[in-house]
């Protein structure tokens, strides 16, 4: 019986974290955590996807270079024009904090254009978009 009240502490302490996003930044000092509260990192994802953390509640995505290696949605590409690429559905991304999202559309490299997404999927980021005849530097569109 000396276990109970550790048992319940515990309990108490792991609903805490599991909330702290909904809840607002009472994880901030912990680490794992940003300064907003919001839990950075999944706990383990399955071989060939990608852990996607904050600001966005943690979630694996499956991995992608283009959407046709998507069974369903877009692949993206997310916050950073060298950010993860990964398959991205309607509903794949909840966010733990506001996103100053700002993504015009530009080249990844020299055949790879980046178009923003949608905003519909509730993520700041961008679709790779391969160019047949190569990507213009100065507007970010294919050529």
């Amino acid at each position: 019986m000396k276990f109970r009240p550790i048992l319940v502490a515990a309990v108490i302490a792991a609903a805490v974290a599991l909330g702290s996003c909904a809840s607002g930044p009472s994880q901030a000092n912990n680490t794992g955590y940003d300064d907003m509260g919001c839990k950075i990192g999944c706990d383990k994802c399955p071989p060939q996807t990608l852990c996607v953390g904050t600001p966005y509640v943690p979630v694996c995505l499956v991995q992608c270079v283009s959407s046709a290696d998507c069974d369903s949605g877009v692949c993206a590409v997310l916050l950073s024009p060298g950010g993860v690429h990964v398959c991205l559905g309607g509903s794949a991304l909840v966010e733990c904090h506001a996103v100053d999202c700002v993504n015009p559309p530009q080249c990844l490299n020299e055949t790879t254009q980046l178009k923003p997404l949608p905003k519909s999927l509730n993520a700041c980021g961008w679709e790779p978009i391969h160019c047949d005849s190569g990507c213009d530097s100065a507007t970010g569109s294919c050529k």
